[in-house]
This record gives C-alpha cells, sequence and structure tokens, in this order.
C-alpha cells in the first residue's frame, strides 16, 4: 500500500498573479448594511488594499478597522489608512486581537479560499461581541450564466465574480 502526503498549494504564490486591481474592491452593499456607530470595531479577513475599511472609517460606520491579509503588498496599502493590518492566512493565525471584541466580522469572497473555513469561523466567533453582525459573500456558482456555461460544456475561470 502506498502511502501518499497531500499538501495544500502556497495561496500567496496563486495571488501574486493577480493584477493589483484583483485586492481594491469596496463592498457598498456591506456598508449599506452597518449602522452608523462612531464606537464600532470591525474586523475584515482579507481585507486587500482598506478600500471597505477606509470608507467605514471616513463615513462614521466604525472607530477602529482590523484588517487581515494574505498578500503583504496590499496589506502595505491597507496600513494606510486602516487602525491596523495583520498579515498573514486567518487559517495559521492566532485570533487574538487587542480591543477585541468586534461589533461585526467581514468575508468577502474568503470562505470558499480556506481548507477549513468551518474552523476559521469558529476561531473567528470568539473574537466577536454577542448580537455582531457577520457580513460573507461568495460567488454564486448557481448563476444563470455558470449554468448556461456548464450546460454548453464550459467553465472558464475569470479574475472576478
Amino acid at each position: 500500500m502506498t502511502t501518499v502526503a497531500l499538501t495544500a498549494p502556497s495561496l500567496d504564490g496563486w495571488y501574486s498573479k493577480k493584477d493589483a486591481t484583483y485586492f481594491d474592491g469596496l463592498r457598498h452593499d456591506f456598508l449599506d448594511r452597518m449602522p452608523q456607530n462612531l464606537d464600532a470595531h470591525i474586523l475584515e479577513i482579507g481585507c486587500g488594499t482598506g478600500a471597505t475599511g477606509r470608507v467605514a472609517l471616513s463615513s462614521g460606520k466604525c472607530q477602529r478597522y482590523v484588517g487581515v491579509e494574505l498578500m503583504a503588498d496590499a496589506a502595505a496599502v491597507a496600513r494606510r489608512d486602516l487602525s491596523q493590518v495583520v498579515v498573514g492566512n486567518i487559517e495559521h493565525l492566532d485570533a487574538d486581537f487587542p480591543d477585541a471584541p468586534f461589533d461585526a466580522l467581514i468575508l468577502s469572497e474568503v470562505l470558499e479560499h480556506l481548507i477549513d473555513p468551518w474552523a476559521a469561523l469558529g476561531k473567528l466567533s470568539r473574537v466577536l461581541k454577542p448580537g455582531a453582525k457577520v457580513f460573507a459573500s461568495s460567488p454564486n456558482v448557481a448563476h444563470w450564466w455558470i449554468i448556461a456555461s456548464l450546460l454548453g460544456g464550459r467553465f472558464d475561470l475569470t479574475d472576478r465574480g
């Protein structure tokens, strides 16, 4: 019997091939659902260049905005405006954040990239206030365009969505 060791691919190598604009996503839909709260603390996993946090801070949605970002170049841009930025993979980081707990957690297009999203969510739940809001999204593979493409024998990867 042969044993094969499986290892996860290096995410930072895959993401380093992405165009810099890939990390600039601004989530107006999430911001619109957040209350005005100058005392709030928000945590975003996969903050990219910090576009959502920048607007959250400048529009009075929060007092403190902490981002976690896998890619150091994007994190360096986010550091210009966010309260704190941690570089690393949330699956390998301790979730010990000073000034926790958080009033909101943002996971925009992140969960589908994790090896064990349930473990990551369990870890993150410990730094949230009771009743905290969680904003999460993933690509919709049930969208009519994807279904039509699949029926036509195609599944083309794109840079977004």
